[in-house]
């Protein structure tokens, strides 16, 4: 991308996964046990991270992302920075993270909020908080997806085609102040029938809370960042990252 933005035969680019069944499965879990206790170094690998983000954020040329399947955790993040959202029938989002123990530090606690509407806040907040799945359907109901393909062969005619197109605008996400009200906490949150950690939840929901009230979209990250260090020093992100590497369901309760 660095190396064609000033070059005027490239027109801007697609982000796509291979094939019809994935677009992305989000972070390495195992690059995550080192990172444990280590509040600073947790927040600065969510800060190394977003460095591609943050990229795109000022990109002066049109990203689309063709999402060709489910779009998981980081991968969910990418896409909210695109600046245009095609998906195929078959896409849906989510959230893991916090059936892992942790949260999306690399901007999915501030993106939602600060790129659309207020009647889609409460959705993103239970994708956020209780992993809830996010059809490309509802997605583009809720203004997230311009437009829903039959098959990967459309969607990236499609996609290509918006990147061609003169009159794709490039949408800078809000860099002001978001109201979006008190994010209150719950005793047992779930996700489905797996309780969840109640220590993680009240970590995101004031992370989102401070990430709206920010003066800045560069300060909201920055919220993200230093929470996804503060979850990854408690015993919850160690039980859920433990338990994804062993293959079990994690047991907050005994937290």
């Amino acid at each position: 991308m660095k190396e064609n933005e000033a070059n005027p035969h490239i027109k801007g680019f697609v982000i796509t996964g291979y094939g019809p069944s994935a677009f992305c499965s989000g972070a390495d879990i195992g690059r995550f046990p080192q990172l444990l206790g280590d509040a600073e170094a947790a927040a600065q690998y969510a800060r190394d991270y977003s460095k591609l983000l943050r990229y795109i954020d000022h990109y002066s040329k049109p990203v689309v992302a063709a999402v060709n399947g489910y779009a998981l955790g980081a991968g969910f993040e990418l896409i909210m920075r695109c600046h245009k959202i095609l998906t195929t029938e078959n896409a849906w989002f989510q959230f893991p993270e916090v059936t892992r123990g942790i949260l999306p530090g690399i901007g999915g606690l501030v993106v939602p909020f600060r790129r659309w509407e207020k009647s889609a806040f409460q959705i993103f907040q239970e994708a956020i908080r209780f992993a809830r799945r996010i059809s490309a359907k509802e997605a583009f109901n809720m203004g997230v997806v311009t437009k829903i393909e039959r098959n990967y062969s459309d969607l990236i005619r499609t996609a290509v085609a918006e990147v061609n197109n003169p009159m794709t605008k490039i949408e800078l996400i809000f860099d002001e102040p978001v109201e979006i009200g008190v994010v209150e906490t719950v005793e047992e949150p779930m996700a489905g029938d797996l309780p969840l950690s109640r220590e993680t939840d009240m970590i995101v929901c004031k992370a989102i809370e401070e990430a709206a009230a920010a003066k800045s979209f560069s300060e909201a990250l920055e919220v993200g960042y230093k929470a996804f260090g503060e979850v990854a020093c408690t015993k919850s992100a160690k039980e859920g990252i433990e338990a994804f590497l062993e293959k079990r369901r994690p047991d907050f309760g005994k937290i």
